[in-house]
């Protein structure tokens, strides 16, 4: 969350947010936070990735067992085969934009409160919302003390 914030207060500090590629990309971070998967770029994967995940996993869902339909990321929103599981519609976690369903689910509007509080706030609310004096190496160094 701290680094979505960081790039949120930069993004308009600087005027970058004024690009329609960087909404783009703030915003698929933005879902993700949200516990909504990376819907845009699933999008993107290409055929033969999908089909080889789809032979590979017999369709399967890789969750109850039933027929596999769609894709989820297992990590990252990497597009590689390694990165992908088959999953059925029931069990995708991946939401697509705007979803109102998963808008509504308490753990989101906590989360929403949560980055609305920090990214309007005048002065960071946590040392690491603040992109010109948080230093995660210094951080790390002093937790691993």
């Amino acid at each position: 969350m701290a680094s979505f914030i960081r790039q949120m207060r930069g993004a308009v500090q600087t005027g970058i947010i004024e690009d329609a590629e960087r909404q783009l990309g703030l915003g698929q971070t933005f879902w993700r936070l949200l516990e909504g998967g990376y819907p845009h770029r699933l999008t993107l994967i290409p055929d033969s990735a999908l089909k080889r995940v789809i032979a590979q996993r017999n369709a399967t869902c890789e969750t109850c067992g039933g027929v596999g339909t769609t894709f989820d990321h297992i990590k990252t929103a990497c597009n590689r085969p390694i990165n992908l599981r088959l999953v059925c519609q029931t069990c995708s976690v991946t939401r697509m934009f705007n979803d109102p369903d998963h808008l509504a689910e308490p753990h989101v509007a906590t989360i929403l409160h949560q980055v609305q509080g920090r990214f309007h706030a005048k002065e960071p609310v946590q040392p690491c919302d603040d992109a010109q004096t948080w230093d995660w190496r210094a951080y790390i160094a002093e937790a691993t003390k």
